[in-house]
């Protein structure tokens, strides 16, 4: 991902995430990892559906102008967009969750962010469909709340050590699944050169 532009991230669920179930755990070790160098790593949902039982489990939800080819490229490439999956194991990391869900191809309506705001030291989010919403920043929850039809706002200020902080992200769990944000970036300047052996071998 340091070494090629074209990386743009990895797949955090995938199908009914059986057997990846931590990947966003592994995402948030790699945003740490690549923060430093100035790399954003996006997060992807993909139903990778083998046959017609799978297609109801993980998907992207783009936030675009314009249903065409251009702008699904200029989201994917961007960000601009929440993933989603209807089935996870459940975790014995504080990521979560405390227990399964398993909504597929049925009629649970599944949680979807349906507000992002930052202002300042504050992010605020509402969602559908949700019962908790947590926050993580550097792989660790550092706050996490009943939702419901209410808006929740995370203020840093608040927050013991957020000026180490290299980002914050959002989840958003319900009977139907969960749904994430993409990661906040506190600090987009690089403050490390990458040097193609020491990132291979890092990476090892």
């Amino acid at each position: 991902i340091l070494k090629y532009d074209s990386c743009y991230g990895i797949e955090v669920f995938n199908e009914d995430n059986g057997p990846t179930g931590y990947d966003r755990v592994l995402w948030d070790n790699m945003l740490m990892y690549a923060l430093p160098y100035g790399k954003t790593i996006i997060g992807y949902a993909n139903t990778d559906a083998h046959e017609e039982s799978t297609v109801d489990t993980s998907f992207m939800t783009f936030m675009m102008e314009e249903n065409d080819v251009e702008h699904i490229r200029e989201t994917m490439t961007n960000g601009a967009f929440f993933s989603t999956t209807r089935c996870l194991r459940a975790s014995d990391f504080e990521i979560g969750p405390d227990k399964a869900i398993d909504a597929a191809n049925t009629d649970i309506p599944y949680p979807m962010f349906t507000k992002v705001a930052v202002d300042g030291h504050k992010i605020t989010v509402t969602a559908d469909n949700a019962k908790t919403v947590q926050f993580i920043a550097n792989g660790e929850v550092i706050y996490k709340g009943t939702i419901g039809s209410n808006s929740v706002t995370l203020d840093l200020d608040k927050i013991k050590g957020a000026e180490d902080f290299q980002y914050v992200r959002a989840e958003v769990f319900g009977e139907g699944g969960i749904c994430l944000t993409q990661a906040l970036v506190i600090d987009d300047e690089p403050t490390e050169d990458f040097e193609e052996d020491k990132g291979i071998l890092a990476c090892l």
